[in-house]
């Protein structure tokens, strides 16, 4: 997989994990642990398109979406690869974070 596709897997990942947490709206415990290792691996994955963009240019991404002005193209340069491996480590940081973080709230569910 090249950089770009690792950044989509990894929103890919988050947006899964949300749906799922909600899904065990009924067990907090459970949507907890659910949504903040998602949160982890996809943070992770994020982490390794940005280490995979700053290490080899990746090919721009065509997405075959209609539009009137043109082709929507993805691309990461270094300085997008910097960003994304920030917000993927800050990302990872929070979801991890967030897991004891929110056992106090259990009770109110």
């Amino acid at each position: 997989m090249n950089a770009i596709q690792l950044l989509l897997l990894s929103v890919l990942i988050f947006g899964l994990g949300a749906i799922l947490s909600l899904l065990f709206y009924k067990s907090s415990r459970t949507a907890r642990l659910v949504s903040g290792a998602a949160g982890m691996l996809a943070a992770v994955v994020g982490l390794m398109g940005a280490i995979a963009a700053f290490v080899k240019q990746a090919d721009p991404m065509t997405l075959p979406i209609p539009s009137l002005f043109g082709q929507f193209v993805l691309q990461m340069d270094r300085l997008s690869a910097l960003m994304v491996g920030v917000v993927s480590i800050i990302a990872f940081a929070s979801s991890f974070y967030s897991i004891s973080y929110l056992r106090k709230y259990e009770s109110l569910n």
